[in-house]
């Protein structure tokens, strides 16, 4: 039998399917996937107490895999409910959970690779460090190659600009008076700092893309 690709087995895993290709009973309440000897719930993972080291490594390799199809896949299904619906953020928040911002991000990612540019040997996070940078096809070829982490990836994608050789000491200056500023964020309660937290989350890609931040009601 072939070897099934990181792609085939995070479809299996999300599918909930055994190592033979066959659906196990899933219990929509309780557990959502299968893998290997664990079972996957809302709540977290619970795990056969006979799993053996190989198999706990497959496990998390399993859901490493499955965590990166989450990511592409939600921004994939927003992507399409804009497509024939419009702006559809409201439901997005209220059915996931997750913000605005961070909504907007990953179908902004998605959006900018299709299906048939996402190299399988690498993590979403990989494709998100490069996904501006006018050579990132080769890059993200180079990085599946070589095993860069993302951090090397990044250097890599510096050094590939003009320039890059040099970080720009403006930019720096400002970095380190924004961090002074924020150190006060600390004494404050958690709520707040969840709020502001937040709210720089969907300032940061308004900088990336040039735009005016919004005015704080």
């Amino acid at each position: 039998m072939a070897k099934k690709s990181a792609r085939d087995s995070a479809f299996d895993v999300l599918a909930g399917l055994d190592k033979a290709g066959d659906a196990e009973p899933v219990d929509t309440v309780r557990d959502i996937v299968s893998i290997g000897r664990a079972r996957a719930t809302r709540m977290g993972l619970v795990m056969d107490e006979a799993t053996n080291r190989p198999a706990w490594l497959n496990i998390g390799r399993d859901l490493s895999v499955a965590a990166d199809g989450i990511q592409w896949a939600i921004g994939d299904w927003l992507n399409f409910g804009e497509h024939k619906w419009g702006d559809t953020y409201k439901e997005a928040e209220e059915i996931t959970g997750f913000t605005k911002g961070h909504l907007r991000n990953l179908k902004m990612y998605a959006e900018a690779y299709d299906l048939s540019s996402r190299n399988d040997k690498l993590s979403f996070k990989h494709h998100v460090t490069v996904y501006r940078h006018p050579e990132r096809d080769s890059l993200l070829d180079e990085a599946a190659e070589k095993g860069w982490s993302t951090a090397e990836l990044a250097k890599q994608a510096r050094l590939m600009l003009p320039g890059g050789g040099g970080d720009s000491p403006e930019w720096k200056r400002f970095l380190r008076e924004m961090r002074g500023r924020a150190a006060t964020v600390a004494a404050r309660p958690k709520k707040d700092r969840r709020k502001i937290a937040a709210q720089l989350q969907e300032w940061s890609q308004l900088i990336i893309d040039g735009e005016e931040l919004p005015e704080i009601e």
